[in-house]
């Protein structure tokens, strides 16, 4: 049984299933459709609760309150102003990182790490312990040395990939004369700015959502779990790569 470090590989073996493609590309796609809706989910929480969101639902409510005293919690004019203020090319951005950086890598750096462990910490006959030399764990124990391990090894690999993607396509979709200098410079300064933080909350969540999956959800509600902690951690992704 695979220990999965974020929400990717914990729903693909569903998704494998029902899909008939390369398992990088099965990969990809599923990382692109929950990277799209946390970039979206994200930029309608920023949209509603920055100025001229706020601004703009103050007098369409002022508007409704002469028509009416119930209204309603999301309106057409609400919807109309978050569509005018959302950004496309962000979450073209995200969604491209999605289907090139994360899925892929996961994919593959998971098979990896199971080969790893499979080697090294193989399973016994009974599947509830582990043998690690003449050490034998039980199986919990071993969930919790590979989540541990592929948060030190695989995680921060990821995010420093992830942010230099994004921030190579940040800069090739501005209007300004593109170089290498001011593509490294971004890397650079994107890493050094947000890849600590990220590290440490993805410490918060990731190990937790992975022991509570495995001890405490039934197998059967796993993939809709580790799904919904998947949409909010790549909102809040979203939200830490647009912070200045």
């Amino acid at each position: 049984r695979r220990v999965h470090g974020d929400e990717n590989t914990a729903c693909l073996c569903v998704f494998n299933s029902k899909m008939k493609a390369p398992p990088v590309l099965r990969a990809g796609i599923w990382s692109f459709s929950l990277m799209t809706v946390g970039d979206l989910l994200m930029q309608s929480i920023s949209n509603a609760n920055n100025g001229s969101g706020r601004k703009q639902f103050a007098v369409m409510e002022s508007n409704a309150q002469k028509e009416s005293k119930i209204q309603p919690f999301f309106s057409s004019n609400k919807a109309e102003t978050l569509i005018q203020n959302w950004d496309a090319p962000r979450t073209m951005r995200f969604a491209a990182a999605g289907l090139c950086v994360h899925g892929p890598y996961f994919h593959m750096m998971y098979g990896a790490v199971d080969r790893l462990f499979n080697r090294y910490m193989p399973l016994c006959s009974n599947n509830s312990t582990a043998k690690f030399g003449r050490l034998v764990v039980s199986n919990l124990s071993r969930n919790v040395i590979k989540t541990l391990f592929v948060q030190v090894t695989i995680f921060p690999v990821y995010l420093s990939l992830l942010y230099s993607f994004l921030a190579t396509l940040e800069n090739t979709h501005t209007h300004e004369k593109i170089n290498s200098h001011t593509i490294r410079a971004s890397i650079k300064h994107k890493i050094h700015t947000k890849l600590w933080d990220t590290f440490c909350i993805g410490w918060c969540v990731w190990p937790p959502t992975n022991l509570i999956q495995y001890c405490y959800v039934p197998v059967h509600w796993r993939v809709p779990f580790v799904g919904v902690v998947g949409v909010g951690w790549n909102s809040f992704l979203s939200w830490e790569n647009s912070r200045k």
